[in-house]
């Protein structure tokens, strides 16, 4: 009986790190598409795509460009160690707004 809980657990332990060491980086840039699957060679164009699928662990890789969107992540970390980033590719900016970019407006004549 003893022999089965110890190797129930140690099975149980080895999934637990199987699973929680599949970290994964999503890839966001402004020429991706939000039909894409988030790998380098076919990124999301939207952060908030990403942010839905991302979860602890996880990085979310912005190339740069200013993404003009609301993003409201649907998981968080869980530990300072297994937290969620969201950072800047190398060596490019990123600006993300909350505001829309307006051009159709025009001067008023006093």
């Amino acid at each position: 009986m003893k022999d089965n809980r110890f190797k129930i657990t140690l099975l149980a332990a080895a999934l637990l790190v199987c699973f929680t060491t599949w970290a994964k980086t999503w890839h966001v840039s402004k020429s991706g598409s939000d039909t894409n699957d988030g790998s380098a060679s076919a990124p999301f164009l939207t952060i908030s795509k990403a942010a839905f699928l991302a979860v602890a662990g996880d990085t979310v890789l912005i190339r740069g460009g200013v993404y003009r969107e609301w993003v409201s992540p649907a998981n968080g970390g869980i530990s300072p160690l297994k937290r969620i980033v969201y950072m800047a590719a190398p060596g490019e900016e990123v600006h993300l707004k909350g505001s829309e970019l307006v051009n159709t407006w025009k001067k008023q004549k006093n």
